[in-house]
């Protein structure tokens, strides 16, 4: 979770527009992405980064995708498994 709290603090002090982007390929616990939630960040997970390698998805669709969810919801996750 510290890289959590780093990352939305490097975040925060940037232009107020600013979107972070945080892989991880081993996925978010709950608390992350409780934390995440509300924050200019988007959490991408493995399967994320595979749906892209393996061309289910291309990488601007879904980082357009999930930037919607997030503005509409607040959430900063959903898995591409709900995107598609």
């Amino acid at each position: 979770m510290t890289v959590l709290f780093y990352f939305i603090s490097k975040v925060e002090s940037k232009l107020e527009n600013t979107l972070g982007i945080l892989l991880s390929i081993e996925g978010f616990t709950e608390n992350a992405i409780k934390k995440a939630n509300n924050q200019n960040i988007i959490l991408m997970s493995g399967e994320d980064l595979y749906y892209v390698l393996d061309n289910k998805i291309d990488f601007r669709d879904l980082l357009h995708k999930k930037k919607k969810h997030a503005h509409q919801t607040g959430k900063s996750f959903i898995t591409i498994r709900e995107i598609l």
